[in-house]
C-alpha cells in the first residue's frame, strides 16, 4: 500500500530540505518546484515518523533502495539499522540532518520546528537565490499545499 504525505511528514521535509515556492533550476540544470519508498518497505507498517525519515533521507541521498540499515531494519536488527543509518555521512554537513533522521526513524524525534527555509528565485537564471533564503512559519504554506 502506498505512504500517504502528511502535513506533518512535509514540515519535517521542508525543515531539511528549504522550499522554493515556484519553478527553478537545479544546480544541474534541471527544472524544480518545492521540495524537491513504498518498494524498499513493502510488507511493513512504517509509522508517520518513519515515512517521513526515510523520504528525507531518500531525497537528500537517493539511496535508500542500497541502504544497507533499511535491509537491516527489515531483518529485525535495529541496533545495526541505526549505527548504518549514520554511516551516510559525507559531507559532514550532513551530519546533523542525518542524525535527526536517525533519531526520527528509530525514536519518533521529529527535528522540525515548524519552519522552513525560502528561497526566492533570481527572473534573469531561474536559480534559487541560496543568500536571501528567508525563515518561514511552515503551516500556513502547508495548508495552502495540502487544501
Amino acid at each position: 500500500m502506498p505512504f500517504a504525505l502528511t502535513p506533518r511528514i512535509a514540515a519535517e521535509l521542508v525543515f531539511h530540505e528549504a522550499i522554493v515556492r515556484e519553478a527553478y533550476q537545479d544546480v544541474v540544470g534541471v527544472w524544480t518546484w518545492s521540495v524537491g519508498v513504498d518498494e524498499v518497505f513493502a510488507g511493513f507498517a512504517l509509522t508517520e515518523a518513519q515515512i517521513g525519515a526515510a523520504l528525507s533521507f531518500h531525497y537528500n541521498t537517493g539511496g535508500l533502495r542500497r541502504a544497507s540499515w533499511a535491509k537491516q531494519w527489515k531483518a529485525g536488527d535495529v541496533a545495526k539499522a541505526r549505527k548504518s543509518f549514520l554511516t551516510w555521512n559525507k559531507p559532514p554537513q550532513i551530519v546533523g540532518r542525518r542524525k535527526a533522521e536517525c533519531a526520527l526513524f528509530f525514536d519518533g524525534i521529529w527535528a522540525n520546528d515548524g519552519t522552513a527555509t525560502e528561497f526566492p528565485v533570481d527572473r534573469t537564471t531561474h536559480r534559487p537565490r541560496y543568500r536571501h533564503g528567508q525563515t518561514v512559519a511552515i503551516g500556513p504554506i502547508l495548508e495552502e499545499l495540502f487544501g
